[in-house]
């Protein structure tokens, strides 16, 4: 993530193993390759994050570490199609293959690079990404061997979940600004991956947990955080803030000692006097596929995960109605992964924010709000909002720079560092962006092997449409091209350059922000992954915004 969003962990689940040759490359390995898939998506899985529609799914590129008698291990797996859950190799090399006899295999997830069979480094400390602390692992197939058929891995969690809701009680009128901490309790050990058991665990810090549900005059708030099991309790507190009081919560008066795979759930009353904290429920953290999804961990905007890289930003020479040197080409490196919002936010998203805040609605131009994207919305709007999901969560929230726009708009055909690979939308396998990928003034797909053609139509669109309208690209992201234009986090410079650049972020000051994407109101050559328009800090009716996540 390991890549979440919209945060609901769930467990026990089935990851399967297929036996089949693989030609030359098992014969020299002695046995038959062994195929990985996670199988049917409504089964139970073991990915932390869920997708719009509430189904757990793997995440693209997740990473899985798998180990196998007799093998060197740490095998890195990892998913191929995240509607599907399929799994394959990262790179020939680490193919496994079956010896002659039985062999037993263990995985876990996430892979660690250099990881062995044995101590697995834990570190919860930092609480904003979930999916990036927590260690899913199993070692229930033994003794297979390449005439077993069908193997099923299954996976459990195996640290603890704290989760503590907070709600209102006498003399307290409204809970927003509450902040939570968790003090005391050991943050770092060591998990044996070959035996399934926990070193001492070590390092006491202060732990924010991740706010999943935000507090306010009328709604509870949920905190929750991953500890580390097989300690005690004991000296560890909660520290409850709200209008310049703080209550303090004895952890261990309710809690003696954690165990792998256990969520611990408490009823936090804050009154004018003190706290008052409910017995604790403990239930198990393995939850089914539509079991109880009473612990999900909500990111209020769903995200994709963006995986660092280098590519070839601005558009080729030879691309029709190209912007001249604006566009140059150029080689850009993106050094840090990223998680990118699924759609642009929409009106009931940031609706949410203003209700939370006090800020004032956005007009909607009588088209409907809901799950439109959000218009009339300024620069700064969006950064307020990007700040609002910060605090609420935990983690960092903002616009994405240009570079990053463009890079995940281009989908994974912006590794391909060639002029050619550098698509003008960075869609599908071919040059062309059609009417079911994107809303635009076009009669016809803008194609650019004949030259770019686009016509004004009787059925122009005359507003935006829902999120989710038009097909993903290859990463995931839906109505990157005219929807709405994106704000983005950089200054407009007329001219990026063509030097080699890494994680840039464009001019330091200026007039005009960057706006990508093109909008329902322009032509499809406005709606190039190249194209660079740019605004005054303003709101209007063609501009929304997408937010990235950085843990």
């Amino acid at each position: 993530m390991n890549r979440y969003f919209n945060y609901l962990i769930t467990g026990a689940a089935a990851v399967t193993l297929f036996a089949a040759c693989n030609g030359k490359d098992g014969e020299l390995d002695g046995g038959a390759a062994v195929l990985f898939t996670a199988g049917n998506i409504a089964a139970v899985q073991t990915r932390t994050a869920i997708d719009g529609s509430g189904e757990t799914q793997w995440a693209l590129d997740d990473p899985v570490g798998i180990f196998m008698t007799g093998d060197a291990g740490n095998r890195k797996y990892i998913v191929s199609n995240a509607s599907t859950g399929a799994l394959l190799p990262d790179g020939a090399g680490n193919t496994l293959y079956y010896p002659p006899g039985n062999v037993d295999f263990i995985a876990c997830y996430p892979w660690q690079n250099g990881q062995t069979l044995g101590n697995y480094a834990v570190d919860v400390s930092a609480q904003g990404n979930p999916a990036a602390i927590d260690l899913l692992y199993s070692n229930n197939a033994m003794n297979k061997n390449s005439s077993s058929g069908t193997v099923n891995l299954e996976f459990n969690h195996v640290l603890a979940k704290l989760a503590m809701t907070v709600q209102k009680g006498t003399g307290i009128a409204d809970l927003t600004g509450l902040s939570v901490k968790v003090k005391g309790m050991n943050t770092q050990t060591v998990f044996d991956l070959s035996n399934g058991s926990f070193g001492t665990a070590n390092t006491p810090q202060d732990i924010t947990p991740l706010c999943t549900q935000t507090p306010s005059a009328t709604a509870n708030g949920l905190y929750e955080a991953i500890l580390v099991p097989a300690t005690t309790t004991t000296g560890a507190t909660v520290e409850f803030t709200l209008n310049g009081e703080t209550y303090i919560w004895n952890l261990s008066a309710g809690l003696s000692a954690l165990a792998g795979g256990d969520r611990y759930g408490f009823t936090v009353t804050v009154n004018k006097t003190g706290i008052t904290v409910s017995p604790v429920s403990i239930t198990d953290w393995n939850v089914t596929a539509g079991g109880n999804l009473g612990e999900a961990t909500q990111i209020p905007v769903p995200v994709v995960f963006i995986p660092r890289g280098t590519f070839i930003m601005g558009s080729p020479v030879n691309e029709p109605n190209r912007m001249d040197d604006s566009e140059l080409q150029h080689e850009v490196t993106l050094t840090k992964d990223f998680y990118m919002g699924k759609y642009p936010v929409t009106f009931a998203q940031y609706d949410a924010y203003c209700e939370a805040t006090g800020a004032t609605k956005p007009g909607d131009e009588r088209w409907g709000r809901g799950d439109r994207p959000v218009i009339n919305v300024s620069w700064d709007d969006a950064v307020a909002y990007c700040d609002w999901l910060s605090a609420q969560t935990g983690g960092t929230w903002r616009l994405p720079t240009e570079a990053e726009w463009e890079y995940a708009c281009r989908g994974d055909y912006a590794n391909k560092a060639t002029e050619t690979a550098t698509l003008p939308f960075g869609i599908g396998t071919g040059r062309k962006l059609t009417a079911g990928m994107a809303q635009f003034w076009t009669a016809k797909p803008y194609d650019l092997d004949k030259g770019g053609t686009y016509d004004v139509v009787a059925d122009y669109p005359s507003k935006t449409t829902p999120v989710g309208s038009y097909a993903a690209n290859n990463y995931g992201l839906h109505d990157m091209h005219g929807t709405v234009l994106e704000w983005c986090l950089d200054y407009y410079g007329y001219d990026y350059g063509i030097a080699s650049v890494t994680d840039p972020k464009g001019p330091d000051t200026g007039s005009h922000r960057i706006v990508r994407g093109g909008s329902w109101s322009l032509p499809a050559e406005y709606c190039r992954s190249a194209m660079r328009d740019n605004k005054f800090d303003e709101s209007n009716r063609y501009t929304g915004f997408r937010v990235v996540f950085v843990p």
